[in-house]
């Protein structure tokens, strides 16, 4: 094909996602546009699926997922749900169809990470203690220092995030870091001594 013109800021989008390129304009019957390697290594590095026709670039402060057409896939089929991820570094990337990524879009406050306490309620949450139980301190674990430090990051992380405040409360328990798949740790509070002196529902 011949190519007689260009277009040297071209704006276009595809499955919500804006883009502005140059393009070249040529007699093309069966796409609307085709991709080049210029795009494709502005948008490097990327991970690609051929068989499940996805590929996931950066895209903004995170990254997006755009999906081809899958023809042996019956109409409305989900294959995975996702959402945007801020974070750089995305250790497992999921499919959204177009129909969840309007329902992400319209409930994004409700998939955000939360970055405070949750609204006021009519009723206040309490643990109900037995009768007569004496508050305890639970020593903490011996921890490792990749441990140790994991922990106070975490424990930063959450301050700054207003998710706990400091407290001064004659009760304690013990933390603990469960490694997840990702390689990362999950905070976790060992509440044992807690619930053996709470009221059973």
């Amino acid at each position: 094909m011949t190519c007689c013109s260009q277009i040297d800021q071209l704006s276009w989008s595809i499955q919500s996602c804006n883009f502005v390129s140059a393009a070249k304009v040529l007699p093309l019957k069966s796409y609307e546009l085709i991709v080049g390697m210029d795009w494709l290594a502005s948008r490097s590095p990327m991970q690609v699926d051929w068989n499940s026709k996805w590929m996931l670039i950066p895209y903004g402060q995170g990254h997006s997922v755009l999906q081809g057409e899958l023809m042996s896939l019956p109409v409305g089929s989900v294959i995975q749900v996702t959402t945007m991820l801020s974070d750089a570094t995305v250790a497992r990337q999921e499919l959204v169809l177009p129909e969840i990524a309007a329902l992400l879009t319209e409930f994004q406050s409700i998939f955000a990470p939360p970055t405070g306490y949750p609204p006021a309620r009519h009723c206040d949450h309490a643990i109900p203690l037995i009768p007569g139980a004496s508050p305890f301190s639970v020593r903490p674990y011996h921890y490792s220092p990749l441990l140790k430090d994991e922990i106070e990051r975490q424990v930063t992380e959450m301050l700054h995030a207003g998710l706990i405040q400091p407290s001064s409360s004659p009760f304690s328990s013990s933390v603990l870091l469960v490694k997840k798949k990702d390689g990362t740790y999950r905070f976790c509070v060992d509440f044992k001594q807690l619930n053996a002196i709470t009221v059973k529902a």
